[in-house]
């Protein structure tokens, strides 16, 4: 059973190219978060020692939302002084699976994913698993474990 109005995630597959992650929340009042519900270094494998660090990717995102009418919730990558960027809306009552390969584009990313609910009412849920590839063969350039970069963590 969730704990109410608390965003809990569980880790359920984490080798050195994967990690599938379930996401849930439950609200038994009015409710809006906004929230770091994945942090790319407390992955395993993930690189803290100043070394190269590798992209983190969303392969696919299974979703079930149900928001009030006026609300929403959003996944989104975390920048680190810069704007963090969205990779998926979901309206109030949404039910589906996302199979994209969906890259940070933060200008300064940590490789942290955030959710924000906003308009969370009474009875309303979210439910995600979030599945994510470990790109350790393809840096870029950016901040964190698997951000986007060739970077020494902060």
């Amino acid at each position: 059973m969730a704990n109410f109005n608390t965003i809990e995630t569980v880790t359920l597959v984490d080798t050195d190219r994967t990690a599938v992650i379930k996401v849930t929340g439950v609200f038994n009042s009015t409710f809006n978060t906004n929230v770091i519900i994945i942090q790319a270094n407390t992955l395993r494998f993930a690189n803290a020692s100043g070394q190269p660090i590798h992209r983190l990717v969303v392969t696919s995102i299974q979703y079930s939302t149900s928001v009030s009418p006026n609300g929403f919730s959003q996944l989104y990558f975390v920048g680190n002084s810069s704007p963090n960027v969205a990779i998926f809306n979901f309206g109030c009552n949404d039910d589906g699976m996302i199979d994209a390969h969906i890259h940070n584009t933060c200008t300064n990313p940590y490789g942290d994913i955030g959710l924000t609910i906003q308009g969370g009412q009474i009875g309303n849920t979210v439910n995600f698993v979030i599945a994510l590839y470990k790109d350790n063969d393809n840096p870029g350039p950016g901040q964190g474990a698997w951000s986007n970069a060739y970077a020494f963590q902060n």
